[in-house]
Order: structure tokens, then sequence, then C-alpha cells
């Protein structure tokens, strides 16, 4: 029997592409952020963020996306994977799944003190200096932290109106239920015409 050039016999189906597998090559070409263990809380949920974007992009396999994302660390967080991979073995190490990596690095650099804190800030956080755009941009990356505190987008919003000026909050809050983004443009809206 003849093939085609796409493997399939000559007058029958052609076979069926080849499945996209990720190299290490084409995941560094989606450009991952690195992380040096020094960013803080909110530094490492970003680039956790960024990593899981890299992944999609990439089309990432699960059993290599521990070995790609450690191969961003550098500085404290690098120190902290090779004693890892000293104690466990590499291949044990990389053959960790990604949600315990997510998990012992957020233990590891998230300092209890600093998680308090930011939770803190969230729960009360004001609008200041009536620069909308840098308190929805503040909210929001505290909102991805603790999504214990704003479990739904109900909650999210309600927090977010509560940080609000009151000559803005009556304004923002409506019987009708919003999304924050929804809320967010009220607010601005509302804040231009304030000032």
């Amino acid at each position: 029997m003849k093939a085609t050039r796409a493997g399939g016999p000559v007058g029958g189906l052609a076979a069926a592409p080849m499945a996209w597998e990720c190299s290490f090559v084409g995941f560094m070409k989606c450009g991952p952020t690195q992380f040096h263990g020094t960013e803080g809380a909110v530094g490492l949920v970003r680039w956790f963020k960024k990593m899981e974007n890299t992944f999609e992009i990439s089309k990432c396999a699960e059993g290599k996306k521990v070995k790609f994302s450690t191969a961003t660390l550098h500085g404290r967080a690098l120190t902290w994977w090779n004693s890892q991979v000293a104690t466990l073995g590499r291949e044990v190490a990389n053959e960790r799944p990604w949600t315990k990596v997510k998990q012992m690095m957020t233990d590891k650099f998230c300092p209890t003190e600093e998680v308090q804190r930011l939770e803190d800030e969230l729960r009360y956080l004001k609008l200041r200096d009536m620069n909308i755009a840098a308190y929805i941009e503040r909210f929001n990356e505290l909102a991805l932290l603790y999504l214990d505190v704003v479990p739904n987008e109900k909650k999210k919003v309600k927090l977010y109106i509560k940080g609000l000026p009151k000559i803005i909050k009556c304004e923002t809050t409506s019987s009708r239920h919003v999304t924050i983004n929804e809320a967010a443009r009220m607010a601005h809206a509302l804040m231009k015409q304030k000032i």
C-alpha cells in the first residue's frame, strides 16, 4: 500500500495531524516572567497568573509545567528550588503537580504577616486622592489574592463600593446586580462629574 505525504494511504483518508507538544524553546518564546522570591505576595500571584497564561499559550503538558516554570526562577527563589531538588532529586521535584508547587511557593514566599496585612488592606481599602484607576487596580490585585474574602461577584462589588467616598458611593449602589467592571465604570463616570 502506498502512502501520501500526509502519511495516509493513497486514495484514502489522510492521517490526523500530530498533536502539538510544547518544547522548552516554545515555552520560552512565550516570554514567561522571572521570579526572584523578593516580589512579595502580589508579585507571586502575578507570576502564577503569567505562568498559567504561558502554559495555555504554549500548550504546555501538565507533566512539564513544574520543570519549565522553575527554569524562570532566580536569586532567592532559585536557591529555594535548588534545595527542593537536592532533597527530593530532580525527577521527583519536577514530577510534583503544579498546584502543589504553587502552594509550596506561597508558603515560602508569602509570610503570614504580609498575607494578613494585605487581607486587611483589601477589607479596608479606600479610594485615595480621587484616583479611581489606582483604586480599581489595587482592589483587583488584592481580590486575586483573597478569593475567600470576595468569593463571588456580588461580594466583590459590595466591598469595592464600600471603599468609595460618600459622594459617589450611594449613586454607585443600585438595586440591580452589577459586575465589578460595571461598578468601576459607574464610579469612574461619577467621579468625573463630581470633580
